[in-house]
């Protein structure tokens, strides 16, 4: 992840997340078996995009476009992404929904 984008309500941001294996060492870029799913939540709190799969770019590069509404809440939105390793445990590189960890992904004005 980059810098905090900032976006305008109503428009499209695109959310772009490198996916690497820490296994062996030195980190490199992963494709899990599945597309990793993207969750993105409001600053309030709230699910706006459940589990959907991602765009793969390139290797252990994955995008997902979101447009936001209108009248969304304005402020810090977050996300995680949900991805597994080949033997579909969740792949510690990316931020899981057991973890409950989501990551700041723009700002809406």
């Amino acid at each position: 992840m980059g810098a905090l984008q900032v976006v305008r309500a109503g428009k499209a941001v695109a959310i772009m997340w490198n996916v690497t294996s820490q296994v062996p060492p030195p980190p490199a870029p992963y494709d899990p078996p599945s597309p990793p799913a993207i969750t993105i939540f409001d600053p309030n709190g709230n699910a706006q995009v459940a589990a959907t799969p991602t765009t793969r770019l390139a290797a252990g590069l994955y995008s997902y476009t979101y447009v936001t509404p209108a009248a969304g809440p304005l402020g810090v939105w977050s996300a995680w992404l949900d991805a597994v390793d080949g033997d579909g445990f969740p792949n510690g590189s990316v931020d899981a929904p057991d973890l409950q960890k989501a990551t700041p992904v723009f700002q809406l004005v």
